[in-house]
């Protein structure tokens, strides 16, 4: 798997947003694609993936149905658990011989709901002990300088994050291009950006790989960035 996107684009269900979805395809070639904040019908997901080109779909459908994941038949990928903020997926590497585990998070906008997925993200932490990537939409940032405009940035809330991503040993995979992943696209003074996307991912993961590359896309069709993830060539 060389590539993979991440994307909160709800609106994937009209044309010019699908378009856009499609542009993406032909240009960078993912081998894996996890749409958030869906608000479709369970039963669109496969008809949605054939039009990606897409075989093979999964989703966190008895929970909401907020994350869909569509990849390649090549890939060998198993849902572990799933919760209305998160899915989690195994996958098999016969390079490595080695089971890799998979985080797509689509984090709720209450603070007190996503308590419940930092619980969740502090529970995995303490028992997987394999290569775990997490990538998603945290709703959430770090610190205050990963949000700008009128806005300041919720300090308890950022102080939650830090917090499980700090106990639970995980790393930021950084990124390169635009600052922020999110503008609420409003005019004026009430404009708000923040790096609410991104991936993170586990020791065991660093013992192995140095890193990968997270480029932050321009946002098209969305209030939220694309997220291209581009893994080390031996993935």
């Amino acid at each position: 798997m060389d590539r993979a996107i991440i994307w909160n684009a709800r609106g994937v269900g009209n044309s010019p947003t699908m378009r856009s979805l499609k542009d993406l395809i032909r240009t960078y070639n993912p081998c894996f694609i996890a749409i958030l904040e869906l608000i479709l019908r369970e039963d669109r997901r496969v008809a949605i993936g054939l039009k990606l080109r897409f075989h093979s779909s999964l989703s966190n459908y008895e929970e909401g149905g907020k994350v869909w994941v569509f990849h390649h038949h090549s890939l060998n990928i198993t849902v572990v658990n799933s919760s209305d903020q998160m899915l989690l997926l195994s996958l098999s590497l016969q390079v490595l011989n080695e089971l890799t585990y998979i985080s797509i998070v689509y984090a709720s906008c209450n603070r007190i709901q996503r308590r419940t997925l930092w619980r969740e993200i502090s529970n995995l932490a303490s028992s997987i002990r394999r290569l775990w990537v997490i990538g998603g939409d945290f709703n959430a940032v770090l610190n205050a300088n990963e949000k700008l405009g009128a806005q300041m940035a919720d300090t308890n809330s950022s102080a939650d994050f830090f917090e499980v991503v700090q106990d639970s040993s995980l790393q930021d995979a950084g990124f390169s291009g635009n600052r922020f992943t999110w503008c609420n696209n409003r005019e004026g003074a009430v404009r708000v950006w923040a790096r609410l996307d991104r991936v993170l991912f586990n020791i065991c993961w660093g013992a192995i790989f140095s890193s990968f590359q997270v480029q932050h896309l321009p946002t098209n069709k969305s209030d939220h960035a694309p997220l291209l993830v581009s893994f080390p060539s031996n993935f």
